[in-house]
């Protein structure tokens, strides 16, 4: 027997979302997606800072414990609450706010931080083709609960079905049966760590979620943000030089040549590139100052 408020969700072959909120006095229709967005889309909180106040946690998890009869029935509204908290933390300037949450949140909270775990290891073994039946990946999935309705649809002249979720952890969980069947291709993103839907399953690097400043991508971000300074490119291909000619120095089946180097001169030179080449990142030095030091003939 369902409570007042429940989900439901139409699920086509493509993964096609329909889904209403229902409660005692309305029926929400929300905006259509699709398993595989929604899966990634949770994914994607960032928990990272709200989890990392350690006081802050430890009180939620304190409350968790003593609320162990919402361990398991928070309902789609705490959820929801608890989504929008931690992304509003997310995006405070004071890192510890302060609130007061219901004890039903802060057993959401760490509900959806629990969830969000065990999905993000899913899609990690999923990321590198790990075999899910080596550990416990997809024990979490054993157990969810929903009601099904049919219902015959005359205009296509098929029955069509309905699933009825109490509560967020069955849903997703449901969307992650979809997800295995629907096979996408994924990456995660080297910036922001995110799961994103690539087009061919050549992994791409980085993904085309907005940062903080509102405009600007992972993907447009990333490559000036990773891609070395002259100094780099410059230390990287004398250095390359000089070992060079340190290994022929080695080398009994060569001439010995005036521009060969010892062990001890390669050392010698490679502490003092790398000393410059620091120095010059850090701004103590120029460019020209630190080049004269690494680019020796």
């Amino acid at each position: 027997m369902l409570q007042e408020k429940y989900l439901s969700v139409r699920i086509d072959d493509e993964g096609n979302l329909k889904r209403i909120f229902h409660t005692d006095s309305s029926a929400e229709k929300l905006p259509d997606t699709t398993a595989v967005d929604e899966v990634l889309d949770f994914a994607g909180i960032m928990l990272q800072r709200f989890l990392s106040n350690a006081e802050l946690t430890d009180d939620f998890q304190n409350q968790y414990i003593k609320n162990k009869e919402l361990k398991h029935c928070v309902g789609f509204d705490a959820f929801n609450h608890a989504v929008q908290l931690v992304n509003d933390y997310w995006t405070r300037k004071d890192i510890c706010p302060s609130f007061i949450a219901s004890d039903e949140v802060k057993a959401a909270v760490l509900h959806i931080a629990n969830l969000h775990f065990s999905i993000n290891k899913f899609l990690y073994r999923i990321n590198e083709n790990i075999d899910m039946e080596l550990d416990d990946s997809f024990s979490f999935l054993n157990n969810f609960d929903c009601n099904i309705k049919y219902s015959y649809n005359e205009k296509d002249n098929s029955i069509e079905t309905e699933y009825r979720f109490q509560y967020p952890d069955d849903y997703y969980k449901f969307l992650l049966i979809h997800f295995v069947r629907l096979k996408p291709n994924i990456s995660r993103c080297r910036l922001c760590g995110r799961y994103f839907k690539t087009k061919t399953k050549k992994k791409n690097k980085y993904c085309g979620n907005i940062l903080g400043d509102g405009t600007t991508t992972c993907r447009v971000f990333a490559p000036k943000f990773f891609s070395k300074s002259d100094i780099e490119i410059l230390f990287d291909k004398v250095n390359q030089r000089m070992y060079k000619r340190y290994e022929r120095a080695l080398s009994l089946e060569k001439k010995p040549s005036a521009k060969d180097l010892t062990y001890t001169q390669y050392c010698d030179w490679h502490d003092k590139a790398i000393k410059a080449r620091n120095d010059c990142m850090d701004r103590i030095i120029s460019f020209q100052h630190a080049s004269k030091v690494i680019d020796v003939e």
